[in-house]
């Protein structure tokens, strides 16, 4: 048997490592949204349970023996088995609602939720968790030429940074939009199972029974893909997804697009899609079409200028159309949409949107409204709910404000949104509520219309809207002609009812907890995660409703206990040197708020761009690129300095790299919310910053652990552990608290509190020993 001491083979699998943990979390992330509606509390939970995985990996690996040959073999194997086990999660949360039986039009509730996460994120993380140390105790071994390594843990980490970093590049600009979950995964199964019969060959020879094995099953997966194996397989589990979600439809076409899942089914002449797991819509609708259009269109006398903003090709927009308007303007996110539905529509739907006065527009809505300079009679507003921070953005003051700027004077803004016919529990109303005011704020005229989908309709002075019957009856008659598509004046009474509308506005004028929704606190999107939870069983709010009056003292108060509690246990200890033993701990400290402040300000620029520029999916894989690109530089950089002392490393860990998380905390908090050209290199430029800052924490914190060198496997998985669990714990109360509930001010404002909490270790760690006449800690 050949002795393993190629540090090239540690590399390559290191990289596909980091490669495939960032496509598995990709496409497992990407499956959990299709099922799930795209909720953003699902993708702090999965975030929670990718890091929980890992960080229990790691912290398990630090049990194993180390054994050379078995940790050469144990890494081949993990990395191999990783696209095999994440094609088995991907087909389980797939069929979730089957598992779970759930019914169909049933919301996932948060215990359904949980499980699926921690079933189908879990397991893979722990695998790449698992294998991260392993990893490092074998690269410490693998050059024998220059000697052990003495930071083994810092060269893994930079080489999985950078394999991650092509991973997130592979799958956002190839493979995203364009290939399927199982497809994406049989690739990358083949190419680790190609590496894992390389090393195979080369430690036991070509002519052992197992490399014959492995290289039988590698033809197999290759032999595979030209009769489209993978492609039947991932249809049959979507099928079988979708004949639980929508029973007695037939699934005619779906679509992994680069934004959402797409899917569409028909019974009976009736379509219905679904975007992301939820029903979306159907057609054709008539009837329920035209009271919509004919509400919007009849709120002025004159209507020239049309903006439709989200769905409406598979019939509002025909119904605008039939109206004397001079031009409409559609405006959709995912390109997708139109060439899914467009072959299911009838032909004179079709022929219709061939008409010269429609445009059709594949983009942002936001961003479309900055860059035109288009002014509208009246816009009507589809928008995604706000069940994610980043689609807040369409329910904000600074929103409202460009949709005002963009109508002509006595222009009309329509918007509806999910409620209730004739009952307002709290959450119901603070959310209603919430939006009423921000809308109120900018639109002085001001009318909400009562139903099941209560409308909102605000006009721009000196317009004013209306829900009088016979005024909408006669602007339409005048319009359309007397036959009027045979709406009447009692359809518009049926649907208008005055005393029911000045009840609901004069409820919502007066809601309690009601504030001003705006881009620096995204409250909506906390508020409609509490209605959810209602519709859904309830189960969050024992938790919830504390959280929405939560302020900074509590967050601070809890890390101020902690950081004391755990300080006076260090120092109080006597095993070992004084300045050793808190220099140890206030490296773990350090390197735990290191991944806490990395992946929260990575989550905060996220939001930020998404508020600034809208998801344009490519922009956002160049953010995460960024971090990775900064992650694999600052490893790498402080990986290399081995000549420097260790006063001189613990001068970087507890003085530098905090001081540059406090100037970028500052600069993010100082240049959000403002636009221009400058703002979206200046975005790379912080993002980049941000995984720089924390890649150079990770090897630094490993060689103030271990400064020797020894025990690398535990010295790797307590690091990574750590690391990890900083990461989840920012993933988590960024993204489902920090951000809604306190707003960017305080969130940057407790993210520098903890910039500076290695710092302040280091100055009590002085403070309290006895003075001996040296000391290396800064």
């Amino acid at each position: 048997m050949k002795r393993i001491q190629s540090a090239g083979e540690v590399t390559i699998a290191a990289f596909l490592l980091g490669f495939m943990a960032m496509v598995g979390q990709l496409v497992l992330l990407r499956a959990l949204l299709g099922v799930f509606n795209g909720n953003e509390l699902l993708i702090a939970v999965t975030f929670v349970f990718w890091f929980l995985g890992i960080a229990t990996g790691a912290w398990t690996a630090g049990w194993l023996p180390e054994n050379e040959v078995r940790l050469a073999g144990c890494t081949r194997l993990a990395v191999a088995g990783l696209p095999a086990l994440a094609i088995v999660l991907v087909t389980a949360i797939l069929l979730a609602r089957i598992w779970l039986g759930v019914a169909p039009g049933q919301p996932f509730s948060p215990a359904q939720i949980l499980p699926v996460c921690a079933l189908g994120v879990f397991p893979y993380a722990f695998g790449v968790g698992l294998s991260f140390p392993v990893l490092a105790a074998w690269g410490a071994r693998a050059d024998r030429r220059s000697g052990p390594r003495p930071n083994a843990a810092g060269w893994i980490y930079w080489l999985e940074a950078t394999g991650s970093l092509a991973g997130g590049l592979l799958f956002t600009f190839v493979w995203a939009g364009r290939t399927g979950p199982v497809c994406v995964l049989w690739a990358c199964l083949v190419g680790c199972v190609g590496y894992l019969l390389l090393g195979e060959v080369r430690q036991r020879g070509p002519a052992h029974p197992a490399s014959w094995g492995i290289g039988l099953a590698l033809l197999l997966l290759v032999g595979a893909i030209p009769l489209r194996l993978p492609r039947q397989f991932q249809e049959h589990v979507i099928r079988r997804a979708w004949e639980a979600m929508a029973p007695g439809f037939r699934l005619l076409s779906w679509q992994d697009s680069r934004y959402q899942f797409l899917s569409l089914g028909e019974r009976d002449g009736q379509y219905c899609l679904y975007l992301n797991g939820l029903l979306a819509g159907s057609f054709p609708e008539p009837f329920e079409t035209s009271r919509r259009v004919h509400l919007a269109m009849n709120q002025q006398d004159l209507t020239a200028d049309v903006l439709l903003a989200g769905q409406g090709l598979e019939g509002e927009t025909q119904a605008i159309l039939a109206y004397p308007c001079r031009s409409l303007t559609v405006v959709y996110l995912d390109p997708a949409y139109p060439d899914l539905i467009l072959p299911f529509l009838d032909p004179p739907s079709r022929h219709a949107l061939g008409d010269s006065r429609l445009r059709q527009v594949s983009g942002d809505l936001v961003a479309h409204l900055r860059r035109s300079g288009s002014r509208h009679d009246l816009i009507i507003l589809h928008p995604p709910p706000p069940v994610t921070a980043a689609f807040n953005r369409f329910y904000t003051e600074e929103f409202f404000k460009l949709c005002r700027d963009r109508l002509r004077p006595g222009g009309v803004l329509t918007l509806e949104l999910a409620g209730a016919d004739n009952f307002l529990g709290p959450e119901m109303q603070t959310y209603l509520g919430t939006v009423y005011q921000t809308l109120a704020k900018v639109f002085p005229r001001l009318l909400v219309m009562p139903g099941q989908h209560p409308k909102f309709i605000a006009a721009r002075p000196p317009g004013a809207p209306t829900i009088d019957p016979e005024l909408l009856y006669a602007r339409l008659r005048q319009k359309l002609g007397q036959d009027a598509g045979g709406f009447t004046v009692h359809h518009f009474r049926g649907m208008l009812e005055d005393s029911r509308a000045a009840w609901l506005q004069r409820t919502l004028e007066a809601t309690p907890g009601a504030v001003v929704n705006t881009d620096r606190h995204p409250v909506v999107f906390w508020q409609n995660l509490q209605v959810w939870d209602l519709v859904s069983g309830g189960t969050l709010g024992a938790w919830s409703r504390p959280l929405a009056s939560l302020g900074l003292a509590g967050p601070f108060g809890v890390m101020g206990v902690l950081f004391a509690a755990i300080f006076l246990w260090v120092h109080r200890r006597r095993s070992g040197d004084h300045d050793e033993r808190m220099a140890r701990a206030g490296a773990c400290l350090g390197v735990w708020t290191a991944g806490l402040i990395g992946m929260g300000l990575e989550i905060v620029l996220v939001y930020q761009f998404q508020t600034l520029y809208g998801y344009v999916y490519s922009s956002i894989g160049l953010l995460f690129a960024g971090f990775m690109l900064g992650l694999a530089g600052g490893a790498w950089f402080m990986n290399r300095q081995a000549h420097w002392g260790l006063s001189t490393v613990h001068r970087w860990a507890f003085v530098l790299i905090p001081a540059g998380q406090l100037m970028l905390c500052l600069s993010i908090w100082t240049a959000y919310g403002h636009h221009g050209g400058w703002m979206q290199p200046l975005l790379l430029i912080q993002v980049t910053t941000s995984g720089t800052l924390t890649g150079l924490y990770f090897p630094a914190a490993c060689r103030i652990h271990r400064p020797e060198g020894d025990q690398p496997l535990l010295n790797a998985a307590r690091m990574d552990s750590l690391d990890h669990l900083g990461a989840l714990a920012g993933a988590g109360l960024t993204g489902l608290v920090f951000l809604p509930v306190l707003g960017i001010d305080r969130t940057m404002l407790l993210f520098c509190g903890l910039a500076a909490a290695p710092p302040l270790w280091a100055a009590l760690a002085r403070w309290t020993r006895k003075p001996p006449p040296e000391s290396t800690f800064p």
